[in-house]
């Protein structure tokens, strides 16, 4: 129960740090921080670039996407440049698994491999192709507008994505 509760107070501190964070970068961006995010972001490929090299300096894609949801947060940038620095953050955090997978066996390196082909191969599909890159953008949305109006869609998005779908799949593949 103690660890619960020491999750859930954790949890509560970051989400104040993220909301204060981000009420601090609305309050400071000026012209400056805006024209910088715009040329890292002017289109795509840049923007997926910018994310995939900050993601490898400071080796966590959790920290930059942190920061580009800061960013969004405080209309320093669009959804379709957040989504492109998010896609460049999970291709770039790719590149730690594969560094880590030189030293271990080929299973090891073929999951390091998996792993960049997924997130590489959701930028190349997504991002090129409007129609496509439409799609997780209106899904996101929406499901943001149901969050906003009811915290509860949160959890049940978090429950169906890591427990029903996963139970669903090992129910499938053991058949």
């Amino acid at each position: 129960m103690v660890n619960a509760l020491t999750v859930l107070g954790g949890l509560g501190v970051f989400l104040f740090g993220l909301r204060i964070f981000s009420s601090g970068l609305q309050m400071m961006a000026g012209n400056r921080l805006r024209g910088i995010l715009a040329g890292l972001t002017r289109n795509r490929l840049t923007g997926v670039l910018t994310g995939f090299f900050v993601t490898c300096a400071v080796q966590s894609s959790s920290a930059t996407t942190v920061l580009i949801v800061s960013f969004a947060n405080a209309g320093l940038l669009t959804l379709v440049q957040a989504m492109g620095l998010v896609m460049g953050a999970n291709i770039g955090t790719t590149v730690t698994a594969l560094l880590a997978a030189t030293v271990t066996n080929q299973a090891g390196m073929t999951i390091a491999f998996v792993h960049f082909l997924f997130n590489s191969s959701a930028a190349a599909l997504f991002l090129p192709i409007p129609a496509l890159r439409r799609l997780p953008l209106s899904c996101a949305h929406r499901l943001a507008n149901a969050a906003a109006r009811n915290r509860i869609w949160v959890l049940i998005y978090l429950g169906t994505v890591f427990v029903v779908i996963p139970l669903l799949g090992i129910l499938i593949w053991k058949r």
